[in-house]
């Protein structure tokens, strides 16, 4: 009962569907080449070059566990979306080889503990001392790599070296020691290359004033078809829902103007989501987009548009 009392109340004031929003991944982090990248370049492969360093290695175990750790971090970031370079052809192209061979050496060095026993004999206590020996191992790994991102329609965008240097305080199997230098390898390298990204969630508006005239009715209705559309990931549908909407009120509904920005954006449409944004503002009669949640989304979208813009 609560709930719907705030939904009704949320609904009366903001014109905002209770809860709906539309969820845009915009970057948090980017290193600092970044300005130097096409926004185009989002689907990105992973290519292991093998050298003499593998011969000296003896071994190239490191492709595959590097391989899978590098795509599982990126694919964590967000940013870009990682492909299979025998599956798809990608927009870049992320060369990775060794610099040197791997290094893993375990040492072991033994010294004498001094340690004492003691124990009660009438009403005097008695210690003897003794020495003991312990061993204690020590595991180094070094991996040195280089990486390549590279645009296939211009070249390297950047060239990036990483030394990583492993180490544990017991000898575990080189597998075991391989497989976490890589995953260490893989979020120096990821930080390095790719920006980070995150959802940001922005609210969709369902309702419109009666000053609509005898179609706001069907125009509510469109708007919120688009809406369940949306929250279902059909973003396509909710898009159309909203431009017959948009059609219904003469291009006046601040609200359609509104869902279409976010729908534009979440294309990566940064021109059209402007256009729409400056029509909802234009056409928006009662302050709405005054209040915290659509400033604050106006806000991240101006700083996103920014970064289109500046490439």
């Amino acid at each position: 009962m609560l709930l719907r009392l705030v939904c009704a109340i949320s609904a009366f004031l903001f014109f905002l569907h209770c809860g709906s929003h539309l969820n845009i991944r915009v970057v948090t982090e980017e290193p600092s080449y970044f300005d130097r990248i096409s926004p185009s370049i989002r689907t990105v492969a992973i290519v292991a070059v093998q050298n003499d360093y593998d011969n000296k290695t003896g071994h190239n175990r490191w492709i595959i566990h590097l391989t899978k750790a590098l795509h599982e971090t990126l694919t964590r970031y967000g940013y870009f979306r990682m492909v299979a370079p025998q599956t798809a052809t990608p927009d870049g192209v992320i060369h990775i080889e060794l610099n040197a061979p791997i290094e893993n050496s375990c040492a072991k060095t033994t010294h004498m503990r001094l340690k004492e026993v003691c124990h009660r004999q009438g009403n005097s206590r008695q210690c003897t001392s003794y020495a003991q020996p312990e061993t204690t191992s020590h595991q180094l790994m070094k991996m040195s790599v280089r990486v390549r991102f590279v645009d296939p329609r211009v070249g390297t965008l950047v060239e990036h070296d990483e030394l990583v240097q492993l180490f544990d305080s017991k000898c575990v199997v080189f597998e075991d020691a391989l497989r976490s230098a890589s995953e260490l390898a893989a979020n120096k390298i990821a930080r390095a290359i790719s920006a980070r990204t995150e959802d940001f969630r922005v609210p969709l508006l369902s309702n419109e004033p009666e000053t609509m005239g005898v179609k706001s009715a069907e125009i509510r209705q469109r708007l919120e078809v688009g809406i369940l559309s949306a929250e279902k990931q059909d973003h396509e549908s909710a898009g159309r829902q909203w431009l017959d909407a948009l059609k219904l009120s003469d291009n006046k509904s601040p609200a359609a103007h509104w869902n279409l920005a976010a729908y534009f954006w979440s294309k990566g449409d940064f021109v059209s989501a402007r256009a729409h944004f400056d029509s909802a503002l234009a056409n928006d009669t009662q302050a709405r987009f005054s209040k915290a949640a659509f400033a604050r989304s106006l806000t991240i979208f101006k700083r996103e548009e920014g970064r289109y813009r500046t490439r």
